[in-house]
C-alpha cells in the first residue's frame, strides 16, 4: 500500500497521534490484511470458537454475564473490535474518516 501517513487515521474520532502511529508501527503494510476480521484476528481481539466433541456451534460470542468489571471488558473489546474495522477501512482506502452517521440535511426547498 505503499508509504502510509498517519494522518487519516488520526482523523477517526478517538484514535490519538500516539494511538495512530503505535498501529501503523506495528502493522507496516496493510495489504497483508485482505479483510478487517483477518486484521482483528491479528491483534487478538476475535472470538474463540468452542466446540466439543463432534459438535460445532460456530464461532465463540463475548458473554455479557458477570461482574460488572467483566461487562465494563466487554464493552472496552467490542470497542476495540469495532475500531479496528474502521481503522482498517480508512487506511486500506486511503481515505479521510466519515460518520456514516451524520448526514448532511436535504433542502426541502425546490427552489
Amino acid at each position: 500500500m505503499g508509504c502510509v501517513s498517519s494522518h487519516n487515521t488520526r482523523m477517526i474520532p478517538e484514535v490519538g497521534p500516539i494511538t495512530a502511529v503505535s498501529f501503523i508501527a506495528e502493522i507496516v503494510d496493510i495489504g497483508r490484511f485482505e479483510e478487517a476480521k483477518k486484521l482483528v484476528a491479528f491483534v487478538g481481539l476475535d472470538s474463540r470458537v468452542h466446540q466439543s466433541g463432534t459438535s460445532v456451534h460456530g464461532k465463540g460470542y463475548i458473554s455479557k454475564r458477570g461482574s460488572e468489571g467483566k461487562l465494563y471488558r466487554v464493552a472496552l473489546v467490542a470497542t476495540m473490535n469495532k475500531m479496528t474495522h474502521v481503522i482498517h477501512s480508512v487506511w486500506t482506502n486511503n481515505k479521510p474518516f466519515e460518520d456514516q452517521r451524520i448526514k448532511p440535511k436535504e433542502d426541502k426547498c425546490p427552489l
